[in-house]
């Protein structure tokens, strides 16, 4: 999801918005991005608890509502910030040398987050 969400993610939203003659601020577009916010977060705790060991699984279920929140907030964070990119990248869309060094900075963070993502605890 880190990739997807910092990177793919502001460039699907310029693009689609150029393809179908639109702009990322233009009608319900950031209430229907937001609606998957909301997916995510009924989806999430199944999701991570798919990936869990045991002992995980019973740590989660006395840390449930922790858990939750953070990771919900976390995802959702993150895709605020990509929706703020979108709308960076919407404005630069005309000046190649800026919307390079953006895409080159959305690459970064994803690579960044990934790595850290890894480090063992």
């Amino acid at each position: 999801m880190n990739a997807h969400i910092n990177h793919d993610l502001p460039l699907a939203v310029a693009r689609t918005c150029t393809a179908f003659a639109t702009s990322p601020a233009a009608g319900a577009h950031l209430a229907d991005y937001q609606k998957v916010d909301r997916l995510l977060d009924a989806a999430e705790q199944s999701i991570r608890q798919s990936f869990e060991s045991a002992p995980e699984l019973a740590v989660d279920r006395h840390l449930r509502a922790v858990c939750n929140l953070l990771a919900c907030w976390t995802i959702n964070s993150a895709r605020d910030v990509a929706w703020n990119n979108s709308l960076l990248l919407w404005e630069v869309r005309d000046n190649p040398a800026a919307r390079e060094l953006l895409c080159d900075s959305l690459a970064a963070t994803a690579a960044l987050a990934g790595r850290m993502l890894l480090v063992a605890v």
